[in-house]
C-alpha cells in the first residue's frame, strides 16, 4: 500500500493525477500513520488535501503508537491538528504514556486532558516506558498526582523495566515513598531486569 511504504511525493502524485478515483479510508489513514519512514509527511499530506474524508480513529492512533521510527511525530501531528478528533480511551493513554515521550504525553493532556482519567493502567504503561519513563512518570506526578496511586503493579513495572527502571524507581520513592511498598514480587521482578547490571 502506498501510503505505507512510499514517501509524500508519490502520495501528493497519485492524488494529482488519480485523486477523483481514491477513498481515503481507514485502511489508507492507518497505513500513513503505521510508514516508518515517511508517516509524518504522508498523513499531513492527507490532512492537507483530504482532511474532510479523515477520521482520527483509536485504530490509527494505535498504528501511530506501534511506529517506532516517527510515530512520535506523527502523534504529534495527529494531537496538534486534530486532537479534538482523537476517540480518548484507556488503551490510547496507556499505549502514549507506555511509547512516547512527555512532548507528546503533555501535548495530550493539553489537548483532551478533562476527558483523561489517569488509571493504574496508565501508570503502569508510563514506569515501563522503555525509553521515556521517568520523564513521563514526573509529568503525571506533576499535573496529575491526586489522581495517582503507587500501586504494587505500579512499582513491579518500573522494576522489570529495563531500558530506565532505575530512574523511574528512584523518582517513585524520592516523590511517593510512603506509597512504594517492595513485596516478594517487586524483588522477584528487581532480579529478573536483565538491565540491572547498567547501575
Amino acid at each position: 500500500m502506498i501510503a505505507r511504504r512510499f514517501d509524500k511525493k508519490v502520495m501528493a502524485l497519485l492524488l494529482d493525477r488519480r485523486g477523483d478515483q481514491i477513498t481515503i479510508t481507514e485502511e489508507v489513514v492507518k497505513a500513513a500513520a503505521g510508514n516508518y519512514r515517511n508517516g509524518k509527511e504522508v498523513m499531513a499530506l492527507l490532512l492537507d488535501r483530504r482532511g474532510d474524508q479523515i477520521a482520527i480513529t483509536e485504530e490509527v492512533v494505535k498504528a501511530a503508537a506501534r511506529n517506532y521510527q516517527n510515530g512520535r511525530e506523527v502523534m504529534a501531528l495527529l494531537l496538534d491538528r486534530r486532537g479534538d478528533q482523537i476517540t480518548i480511551t484507556e488503551e490510547v493513554v496507556s499505549m502514549i504514556a507506555g511509547r512516547f515521550d512527555k512532548e507528546v504525553m503533555a501535548l495530550l493532556l493539553d489537548r483532551r486532558g478533562d476527558q483523561i482519567t489517569i488509571t493504574e493502567e496508565v501508570v503502569k504503561a508510563a514506569a515501563g516506558n522503555y525509553w521515556n519513563g521517568r520523564e513521563v512518570m514526573a509529568l503525571l506526578l506533576d499535573r496529575r498526582g491526586d489522581q495517582i496511586t503507587i500501586t504494587e503493579e505500579v512499582v513491579k513495572a518500573a522494576a522489570r523495566n529495563e531500558g530506565n527502571g532505575k530512574e523511574v524507581m528512584a523518582l517513585l520513592l524520592d516523590r511517593r515513598g510512603d506509597q512504594v511498598t517492595i513485596t516478594e514480587d517487586v524483588v522477584e521482578a528487581a532480579a529478573g531486569n536483565e538491565g540491572n547490571d547498567k547501575a
